[in-house]
């Protein structure tokens, strides 16, 4: 699906965006965007994924807190103003909290999370990729936090991520929307991300694409997760 080498995609002009899993198994793919979004000197984080608690009121959050991590303190900024979630429920969601460490390590940069349930509208995304877009500059980056397939044997996961590879290469807003936890488990923060890279004129580009059997090398596992890694760049 991608290439696994982030030296060879250093020569990209701007990133916008980029993707990563919040599945941890996936250590080693997530330290390679990271290396790859270090090297590029961010000071702003917009960083997304799910909701997967449905906890809070609306469907989009946000939230202002301290964050320590084994690399020091992170700050949580609020530059665009959104309903926040309450710290001891944010603490719980790992789509936000387990990126922190590697946000610290990686970036000298502020960040801003927002996690969005699954049934966010799409005239939601919309207002929320204008407020973005309206505060972007190239210190600006948004990283989203997403994991794909669950639960599925390999090689189911490995028909469905193939139609989802097609929607991501393709930023096709209307085929994500239409997903399950079978393909996705945030097609509201695949939307976003598409609506984010076309506004700034950029494409997306898989670097990689792994399944949790691969990573514990136990091929007849049953209950998998895949994973995609990958950037928009212009």
């Amino acid at each position: 699906f991608g290439d696994r080498t982030a030296d060879a995609l250093r020569e990209d002009g701007r990133i916008i965006a980029a993707l990563v899993p919040h599945h941890l198994i996936a250590g080693t793919e997530l330290a390679t965007v990271f290396k790859l979004l270090q090297s590029k000197e961010y000071t702003r984080v917009f960083l997304i994924g799910p909701n997967h608690y449905d906890a809070g009121q609306a469907n989009i959050l946000t939230a202002t807190l301290h964050v320590e991590t084994p690399f020091g303190r992170e700050t949580m900024n609020r530059w665009i103003p959104y309903p926040e979630i309450a710290p001891e429920l944010l603490a719980h969601e790992h789509s936000i909290m387990g990126m922190m460490p590697y946000v610290s390590y990686y970036l000298n940069a502020d960040t801003q999370p927002f996690i969005l349930k699954a049934k966010t509208s799409p005239q939601e995304i919309g207002a929320l990729a204008e407020s973005i877009a309206a505060v972007m500059d190239e210190k600006t980056i948004l990283i989203f936090s997403i994991d794909f397939s669950h639960y599925l044997p390999k090689d189911v996961a490995e028909k469905n991520d193939r139609v989802t590879a097609q929607a991501l290469l393709a930023m096709d807003e209307d085929l994500v929307y239409d997903m399950s936890n079978d393909y996705a488990d945030s097609p509201p923060s695949l939307a976003l991300m598409f609506q984010i890279c076309l506004q700034q004129h950029a494409r997306f580009k898989i670097i990689d694409h792994t399944n949790s059997a691969d990573i514990l090398n136990q091929p007849n596992l049953q209950k998998t997760t895949s994973h995609f890694t990958g950037y928009c760049a212009r």
